[in-house]
């Protein structure tokens, strides 16, 4: 999935997950970051936090049905990251078509508006990167300069 996004999309999740890290080291709380993918068919959510990787998997499991159903996408997936450097702890993925449930309507009440995750962009082949552009790994170097080489 994650091969599949745009480099700006790829720009955001990497601003995004800088800026968990550094307030999740800051405060020592668990912070996340979601997004609606594509056409709103898929999401994913970034969690970091300290907590023992069986207590943050429940948890993110918890919020990514909680999104999934208040977004109504078929598939959304979750990953835990470091809280330290970023770098991923465990990945998830629910894949199950959108059905009305009584329960799911009153746990996401409110969830869908307020707290709405932000789009993204899905680009459906690789973009092409000009010599001169930025490169996409977030060096701040030239492509040219950095990974053509």
């Amino acid at each position: 999935m994650l091969l599949t996004l745009s480099g700006e999309t790829l720009n955001e999740l990497n601003r995004g997950l800088k800026k968990i890290t550094e307030r999740t080291q800051k405060d020592g709380r668990s912070h996340d970051l979601t997004l609606l993918l594509g056409e709103g068919d898929t999401g994913l959510t970034v969690h970091c936090g300290q907590l023992p990787n069986a207590e943050a998997l429940e948890k993110l499991a918890h919020h990514c049905r909680l999104r999934k159903y208040a977004q109504g996408t078929g598939s959304w997936f979750g990953l835990a990251v470091r809280a330290g450097d970023g770098l991923p702890k465990f990945g998830l993925n629910f894949r199950f078509p959108w059905k009305q449930d009584n329960a799911m309507d009153a746990a996401t009440k409110g969830m869908a508006g307020d707290q709405a995750p932000r789009r993204a962009r899905i680009v459906s082949k690789s973009p092409k990167i000009g010599r001169n552009e930025p490169c996409f790994c977030g060096s701040g170097k030239k492509f040219k300069k950095c990974c053509l080489q």
